[in-house]
């Protein structure tokens, strides 16, 4: 397990078992290792695994999001596997890596220097709401 911040922290851990179930695995130690003891202020947890197509690396990857569980898609936890896999020098850095999420595919790229990284992909829209706030603070009173 690698531990990085990216705004927020994240515990990534790589699955190298071709076979196993990501989310499945999420489910069963991500409500554990967020609240471990380790993470004072509790933590995501990325399980993602390393594969090759046509010579270049993608990762498959399942985030428990600290405080509601499987999401389908996280750019922080995308940024901070392929962050963790150029530090533990199983990517190389300054390529653009495919990081397939539920909710679609994130495109990653850590500087080579390892001091920034870029992210791409769709962005939509999938809740809108209007809140009166006058409302809400009267209710609270």
């Amino acid at each position: 397990m690698t531990a990085v911040s990216m705004g927020n922290p994240h515990a990534v851990i790589f699955v190298d078992d071709p076979a196993a179930d990501l989310r499945a695995l999420a489910e069963e130690y991500g409500p554990a290792i967020e609240v471990d003891p380790m993470f004072p202020r509790r933590t995501n947890v990325e399980f993602g695994r390393i594969r090759h197509v046509d010579g270049h690396a993608e990762i498959d990857l399942v985030v428990w999001e600290r405080g509601c569980g499987i999401t389908l898609a996280c750019g922080t936890g995308a940024c901070g596997t392929v962050a963790a896999a150029c530090v533990e020098e199983r990517l190389r850095p300054g390529v653009e890596t495919p990081v397939h999420l539920p909710g679609g595919t994130l495109h990653i790229t850590v500087a080579p220097d390892l001091v920034g990284v870029r992210m791409r992909g769709p962005a939509v829209t999938v809740f809108r709401a209007e809140l009166d706030l006058a409302a809400l603070m009267a209710r609270r009173a």
